[in-house]
């Protein structure tokens, strides 16, 4: 079973001294807002100041800062582990803000996934990527898979028939009904109105018979292998077999998450590669919550952690019985539905090296570890 451990062969101020000498180096100019500053201030007073300057990043010993965090060094060493992310960090409650926020702390993400771990900035191409086809099981592996390495994601039309498509709408309802906020494999929202609201059901596999099914589908497990990547299908962990149901109007949960990689709460050595199968249940449109992905983001830091007006995305529409296909490592998001009503139901099933599954407990995903003194229930500002 995965526990957090830290790394203590990651020194705090070893590390700093190397990435002072890096800087000196090799600058990478501008990867956080000019102007900003944020600190690591240990529990036992020891502090590093990040500062964005328009000559390149500093680092430097003190606490003048924007934004200070204070934090225990097991902490750090979990976030230089790669064991969580700038968002696991404030999420978990492991950092304290006495200046500044969390609103600080993201605007530097990319600045420390590149500092820390080399991860590239993302740039958009000098040409625009042509609108994404749409392909069907008709076509070869090797041009979905060249999509895939081009994009990041792709849309796979009309692989499930309609009767098939019925047979889970059925049973996902039957699901929802039988959640409840305590059962500890349902997510909950509240709608503006103050409704609570089931937004999520995992290891769907329990309940339905046909979803169970899935997990050796041959049609799932050849897009499973689209990737490259020898990965298997995750069932009875890492939430298992998950349907997302969207809403209009929700105030509070976990319904709507912002632009994000599927490891950006933590855990990248573990998770990673990883690649999420969305079955479409309905019709994906603006209307009813369509997911957005940036292309050509797989594996990079994105500054600000959200695409620019400016960058080019794609909003895929979809019918019942299509697939979408995404790395986990490239940004996406889904907003709420724009109109009221019933938006959009999609079953997720995600793939991951055979050594998560060995690693996690029956019914554990990484995020249960992350977060099992929270409530999952935070407001989340799009």
């Amino acid at each position: 079973m995965i526990e957090l451990s830290v790394d203590d062969r990651i020194d705090f101020e070893a590390f700093h001294v190397s990435l002072t000498e890096h800087l000196a180096e090799a600058n990478p100019l501008h990867i956080a807002p000019v102007g900003s500053s944020i600190c690591f201030s240990l529990a036992d007073d020891r502090a590093v100041t990040y500062r964005q300057t328009d000559a390149g990043v500093t680092v430097e010993v003190g606490s003048q800062a924007n934004c200070v965090m204070v934090l225990d060094e097991s902490a750090w060493q979990l976030f230089a582990s790669q064991y969580l992310g700038v968002v696991g960090l404030a999420m978990t409650n492991r950092i304290e803000f006495t200046a500044g926020g969390f609103g600080e702390f993201i605007g530097w993400d990319a600045a420390l996934k590149h500092l820390y771990f080399d991860h590239p900035i993302y740039q958009p191409p000098p040409q625009p990527f042509d609108p994404p086809r749409a392909f069907s099981l008709n076509d070869t592996d090797a041009e979905m898979t060249e999509a895939l390495a081009t994009y990041g994601f792709v849309l796979i039309k009309s692989v499930f028939t309609p009767e098939e498509v019925a047979t889970m709408q059925a049973d996902v309802e039957s699901a929802k009904a039988a959640a409840t906020p305590d059962d500890g494999k349902s997510w909950w929202a509240t709608l503006g109105a103050g409704d609570e609201v089931c937004c999520r059901v995992n290891y769907l596999s329990d309940q339905s018979a046909f979803i169970d099914s899935l997990t050796t589908d041959q049609r799932i497990l050849r897009v499973g292998a689209l990737s490259g990547n020898p990965l298997v299908c995750c069932d009875r962990n890492s939430d298992g077999h998950s349907v997302v149901i969207k809403y209009h109007d929700v105030d509070q949960g976990l319904a709507d998450l912002p632009w994000h990689t599927d490891c950006g709460n933590g855990g990248h050595d573990l998770l990673c590669p990883m690649m999420n199968l969305g079955i479409q249940l309905d019709a994906a449109s603006e209307a009813t919550g369509q997911v957005h992905y940036l292309p050509g983001s797989t594996g990079t830091a994105v500054i600000g952690s959200r695409p620019r007006r400016d960058w080019q995305t794609f909003a895929i529409d979809t019918e019942p019985g299509d697939l979408t296909v995404h790395m986990g490592h490239t940004w996406h998001y889904a907003p709420p539905p724009t109109e009221p009503g019933p938006g959009r139901r999609a079953i997720y099933m995600s793939f991951h090296r055979s050594e998560l599954s060995e690693r996690l407990g029956p019914y554990q995903a990484y995020n249960d570890v992350l977060f099992a003194e929270g409530s999952g229930r935070i407001r989340v500002d799009m």
